[in-house]
């Protein structure tokens, strides 16, 4: 099986690459239906970018972190064999040429452990991820808005960046907030979010004798529910509380 992170190093390539073509509609759905409507998929997808960011993880839990968060995608490859190989035959078909693996510390550490040679990588590439989780990169430029809506749409940057040159500046300055949070401040951020939009939305229900309607309400706190948990979602969550 391919490694995902030379999986995701080429949907990336192909996303640059085809940007400004007719061609990148088309793979956006297409990396909705094999990525982003997939749980499993998307989340591996996204703690591969926590671990190659610089994220300022203090030192104290950095080895419990990194630990938990292979333990994470460990446990999803093997449960998610199946949509892994139509992912990886999907980006095959986009994208022959051979491309550079940006995330090969990850993959030694999650594949390689059948001999010593392999170990002495796999710490070797552990190593260097530590240390990148270790240093500070947290400071946003006010002249480049470079967010991390979604690390599941990061390969998607160039759109994201100029659909947000349309923006506010209380808008901007709402999206650097939650730019800022570290993971324990996004999960409860999140959750209270979630619980508040959720519980506007059963009122709506409850009130509501609009059968199409109610479907939808349905869905949308389904949908809520299985959110991950991204900076993406909370913009998306705190938007949508707005609208309620």
């Amino acid at each position: 099986m391919t490694p995902f992170g030379k999986i995701k190093s080429k949907i990336e390539f192909l996303f640059e690459s085809s940007y400004g073509t007719d061609s990148f509609k088309k793979n956006l759905k297409e990396f909705k239906l094999h990525i982003l409507n997939k749980k499993n998929i998307s989340e591996i997808y996204y703690l591969y970018d926590e671990l190659s960011n610089k994220n300022d993880v203090k030192e104290s839990i950095v080895e419990d972190y990194i630990n938990n968060t292979f333990e994470i995608i460990s446990n999803h490859l093997e449960s998610s064999k199946e949509d892994i190989i139509k992912l990886s035959k999907w980006i095959d078909s986009k994208i022959n040429e051979d491309v550079d693996n940006t995330y090969v510390d990850i993959d030694n550490v999650l594949y390689n452990k059948t001999n010593v040679k392999s170990l002495e990588s796999v710490l070797l590439s552990k190593n260097k991820i530590k240390e990148s989780l270790l240093s500070n990169n947290t400071i946003l430029e006010k002249t480049s808005l470079n967010i991390p809506i979604s690390s599941m749409l990061k390969i998607a940057n160039k759109t994201l960046e100029k659909e947000y040159n349309n923006l506010s500046e209380s808008e901007i300055n709402e999206i650097k907030y939650y730019s800022s949070l570290n993971k324990e401040q996004l999960i409860n951020e999140i959750e209270n979010t979630k619980s508040i939009v959720i519980d506007k939305l059963k009122v709506t229900l409850n009130e509501s004798v609009d059968e199409e309607l109610n479907k939808k309400i349905e869905s949308t706190i389904e949908e809520i529910n299985n959110n991950t948990l991204t900076k993406h979602s909370l913009y998306k969550l705190k938007q949508l509380e707005k609208g309620l």
